[in-house]
Parts: C-alpha cells; structure tokens; sequence
C-alpha cells in the first residue's frame, strides 16, 4: 500500500508541477507582451517628440501630422501614401517634413489619403544651397546611392567659397516647388568637376528614409503654388488677348483706316495700338520689352 501512495503522490506533485509551470509561462507571456508594448509605445513616444521638435523647428508654418499607411515594393520609402488627403487640406505640391527636415512633396491626393514622392526618389530635384554661403545645387535622387546612406548634389558653383563636411544643406529660394530653408542633409563630400566650373559631391540626408512612421505636411506651398499659377495663366491671357487686338488692328489698318486721313497724315494704328500696349506695360522695362514680358 506504501509503494502505491508513493506513487500516487508523486502523480499529485507531478500535476501540481504542471500546473503551476503553465501559469508561469503564461506570466512570462503576460510579461513579455507587456514590456513590447511599453517598448512600442517609448519608441512612438520618441518619433512623436521628434516630431514636436521639428514641428518648432519650423513654427513659421502651418502643419498637418500623418502617418505612413502604404509604401512601394523596396527597402526605401522613395514613394508611400499617407492617412490625410483632400478632407484635411493636403493638395498637390505640399512640402511633407519628418526627422530633422525634407522628405518630398505630395504628389498625388485622394479624399482621405496622399501620395508622396520622396526626395531619394530617382525622379526627385529639388533646388536647394549651402546655408552657410548660399552656393545653389541641384539635389538628385538616386535610390542606388542610399545602400552607402547618401544623396548627390551637383552644378554647384565652383567658386571661392569653400564647402566644408558637415555644411548644411537646404532649400533654395528659387524653388517653385519647395518652401526655403527645410533642412535637406549635410555635405559628406565635395568634388570639383573636370570642367573646373561646377562643384559636385555627396550629402547625409536628415531623415531616415528606411525607417518611416510618421510624418508632418506643411500648407504653405500650396498658396504659393496657386499664386504662381495663376500668374502664369494671367500672362497667357494677356498674350491671347494682345494677339487678338493687333491682328483686329490690322484688319483695320488695311481697310477703314486705308481711307482716313488726318492732316495729310494716313494714322498708322497697328504702330499706335503697340506703343500703347508697350508705354503701359512698362516704362521702366522700355516700350517693346514691356509688351512682351
């Protein structure tokens, strides 16, 4: 009977053992889920303080934060799509920020999402210079460069100013597309070129295109960009329209005014209609070039 208790409690103590092993692997699995999610959420924590901090880097601007919901086939976020579109103010054009500075600009909207063309993408420039010394560059995407961490820059002027590793890189003031001043990377290399007139080289860029979650999308560009449009379409207007009145001027110069005579003096008014045009367009520019600008 002895051995038959023995037996029997070493059942008990072996179920028991059981048991209790269960309710540790499920404490440990309780604990390491745990400690993912705080580790999750240090991690969100940090990419939302930096986001705060380039967000008062550039506090001139008005911003629309958003995060990244779909990207291209690759390794790199060259293009992805955001969670805000045309509901939230986001159009065509808009400057997109993360990290320390430039990623790209929105490229495509939809009522509820954005698609957005980065920076390294292979089709990417930007116009950008020096802040130290304003030296102006063309910013290239070239996403085989980005494996060594790097973007080029080239038909920078070679000149006497001397670019440093390290200079910082950003937005010009003649971009059409992009605001002045966003923060692009920094120079890890400078070349002069074999004409002797152009500099060329590398830059570290600010942000880390492989590792993207969440971003901020600036609103100004888009009322520059309408401005700019606008003026374009106004020009064109104003060329239709001289067109027109000076081919009606001269319609008229060979008809009606062929007959008229003012003083012994046949009125030339396709010459008058010009010179009008051109004193009123601008004096300071002179007649002709004030017609045709």
């Amino acid at each position: 009977g002895g051995w038959l208790g023995d037996m029997n409690d070493n059942f008990k103590t072996l179920k028991e053992v059981q048991t209790e092993n269960k309710k540790l692997k499920e404490q440990v699995n309780d604990l390491i889920t745990e400690n993912n999610n705080l580790q999750e959420d240090k991690y969100e924590l940090e990419r939302l303080q930096a986001l705060y901090k380039l967000d008062q880097n550039y506090a001139e601007y008005e911003k629309v934060g958003a995060h990244v919901i779909g990207k291209d086939s690759g390794n790199w976020f060259s293009t992805f799509t955001i969670d805000k579109g045309s509901k939230d103010g986001i159009e065509k054009n808009m400057n997109v920020i993360a990290g320390t500075g430039l990623v790209g600009i929105v490229t495509e909207t939809g009522p509820t999402w954005s698609k957005v063309r980065a920076i390294i993408d292979d089709s990417s420039n930007v116009s950008a210079m020096v802040l130290s010394t304003s030296d102006r560059c063309i910013v290239e995407g070239d996403l085989s460069l980005m494996s060594d961490g790097k973007i080029r820059f080239e038909q920078m002027e070679n000149n006497d100013n001397t670019i440093n590793v390290g200079e910082q890189i950003v937005t010009s003031y003649i971009s059409d597309k992009y605001l002045q001043g966003i923060l692009i990377g920094y120079v890890s290399e400078v070349n002069v070129d074999s004409n002797n007139l152009t500099r060329s080289g590398y830059i570290t860029p600010a942000v880390d295109f492989k590792n993207l979650q969440e971003v901020l999308v600036i609103h100004l560009l888009q009322k520059i960009s309408k401005g700019a449009g606008n003026m374009k379409k106004n020009k064109i207007k104003r060329f239709i329209v001289m067109v027109v009145i000076l081919f009606i001027s001269y319609l008229l110069q060979c008809t009606v005014f062929q007959k008229l005579t003012l003083a012994s003096i046949k009125p030339n008014l396709l010459l008058i209609i010009t010179a009008s045009i051109g004193f009123m367009r601008g004096s300071k520019e002179g007649m002709f070039l004030g017609f045709f600008s």
